[in-house]
């Protein structure tokens, strides 16, 4: 048996909404169902029971505790003071004014995490997300009572590494915790840098400035940038050797040149090059008067080519072209 429809009076329909459905429900001896129903087919939001709040008591509290726990204290929802919060302008009691980071940065890493979170105001998760931003290692505790501590910046920092097991990152990251300069740094402060800049100055190589002042290439390289002063290219200047042979440059073939002096064929050949120097050619040094008269005695007599080049005292490989040659 079906039950008959319900005619909703224009008073009843106007407490959907307005009062909580299960009390709508219990005066029209219905279900909460029913009510429910009625009331979402409508398109009537659901009661929600709110409550005056004295805000002139409160205002001051705003941002200075959690919405959670100033609701508990008001006795409303939370929903209502994050209304009210919001419409002050008022930020969250957990967020503060961002931190000018760059004042900070050369100290991520070096000081404690909770540290820094205290001078900045900031919480230690934030300071934690700076740091692996960076790409910095959280700092050790109490290195200094570790038994390889005395040897940061008397041993490199990569053997401290090997021998600790620590990375290379770590323990540079102690040493500059405690002020300690790194071997490079220190043998840096003992070179003559005036005498590493005059020779640069008489565009000397990299190889002989270093041998000369035993500045490591690096920091060659750092003192070049820093000055301006790019060193010149490998292979436009010459090497020493072919400076003390270079007498020698087209006299003999490049390959015998480059076995004699062990240096590549291919340099030896682009070197002579750009010094203008003309390759090798023992055609071009043949008398051609003699080489005449001695090709026609080998016709005649039936000499063979070894005896030419014999007679000419070139290799028998450039016969033919001087037989041409003599030939035209």
């Amino acid at each position: 048996m079906t039950r008959p429809a319900i005619e909703w009076t224009d008073e009843q329909i106007k407490r959907l909404g307005n009062e909580p459905d299960l009390l709508i429900a219990k005066d029209m001896g219905i279900s909460y169902s029913t009510v429910h129903a009625k009331r979402v087919s409508l398109g009537v939001l659901a009661f929600i029971k709110t409550r005056h709040v004295a805000w002139s008591k409160y205002d001051s509290l705003l941002g200075k505790m959690t919405d959670k726990d100033l609701a508990s204290k008001i006795g409303c929802s939370l929903n209502t003071v994050f209304v009210r919060r919001k419409r002050k302008g008022i930020l969250p009691f957990h967020q503060v004014p961002d931190v000018d980071w760059s004042e900070w940065d050369d100290k991520i890493g070096v000081m404690d995490d909770a540290e820094i979170a205290t001078a900045t105001g900031r919480s230690v998760s934030s300071v934690v997300s700076r740091r692996r931003e960076m790409r910095r290692l959280k700092i050790m505790t109490e290195p200094e009572k570790e038994s390889w501590f005395n040897d940061l910046g008397v041993v490199n920092d990569g053997e401290i590494s090997r021998r600790t097991g620590l990375s290379r990152q770590r323990i540079c990251q102690i040493r500059q915790r405690f002020n300690i300069p790194s071997v490079r740094q220190q043998h840096q402060d003992s070179i003559d840098v005036d005498r590493v800049l005059m020779l640069m100055k008489q565009d000397r190589s990299n190889g002989e400035i270093c041998d000369d002042t035993g500045i490591s290439r690096l920091s060659l390289a750092a003192l070049r940038r820093e000055y301006k002063m790019p060193a010149q290219r490998g292979r436009n200047r010459p090497p020493q050797v072919i400076l003390d042979h270079v007498d020698e440059l087209g006299t003999i073939p490049d390959a015998e040149f480059a076995t004699k002096h062990g240096m590549n064929q291919q340099s030896v050949c682009y070197h002579r090059n750009k010094m203008g120097i003309n390759a090798f050619n023992p055609i071009s040094r043949v008398d051609y008067a003699l080489a005449t008269e001695v090709v026609v005695e080998a016709c005649e007599n039936g000499h063979d080519n070894e005896w030419i080049a014999s007679r000419l005292g070139c290799s028998i490989n450039y016969v033919p072209k001087v037989k041409q040659r003599v030939g035209s």
